[in-house]
């Protein structure tokens, strides 16, 4: 019996031609320049707080003048914690993950922090993926502290695994 199916993924074809935008909170009331139609839920429960991702300074990535993706920024502490990734699959998201994790790199040796931190839940393979070819390790597991619900593949929420990756 053979298992010749079964292979590693691969990777997602690199954006060559991603740009980043900052934006402070409430920046815009364009919708093509706002970061909430890219994430749902547009609040998101981790570290022990609940932060309400629209009300947050965001990163907005491009690829021509289409928003493709976003990650919501907040100051947890001695760190710069990314929320709420946001983007279009579709996309393969290589570049798009690490156009937006250099900015938040940028950010965060601009505002003084020591690592950047990602808080994901069990139920967000790609990201969890995506992060850790970025350099990120796993730093904590923690019970789930958001409200009951599930996941793609109707996964169980059950767990937040925080990622970090030192400011350098």
């Amino acid at each position: 019996m053979s298992a010749a199916w079964i292979a590693a993924a691969p990777r997602p074809k690199p954006l060559d031609d991603v740009r980043v935008e900052r934006h402070p909170a409430f920046a815009s009331a364009d919708p093509a320049r706002r970061y909430a139609p890219l994430a749902a839920p547009v609040r998101a429960h981790a570290l022990g707080e609940s932060f309400q991702l629209d009300r947050l300074p965001y990163l907005l990535a491009y690829v021509g003048d289409q928003a493709v993706g976003a990650v919501s920024l907040a100051l947890h502490g001695d760190d710069l914690v990314l929320l709420g990734f946001g983007g279009q699959p579709e996309l393969g998201a290589v570049g798009l993950c690490s156009a937006l994790l250099a900015e938040a790199q940028q950010v965060g040796r601009e505002i003084g922090r020591r690592r950047l931190v990602a808080p994901l839940t069990n139920a967000d393979p790609l990201p969890f993926f995506f992060l850790q070819a970025e350099g990120f390790c796993l730093a904590e597991v923690l019970p789930y502290s958001g409200p009951g619900r599930r996941g793609p593949g109707d996964i169980a929420v059950t767990h937040e695994l925080v990622l970090e990756r030192p400011i350098g």
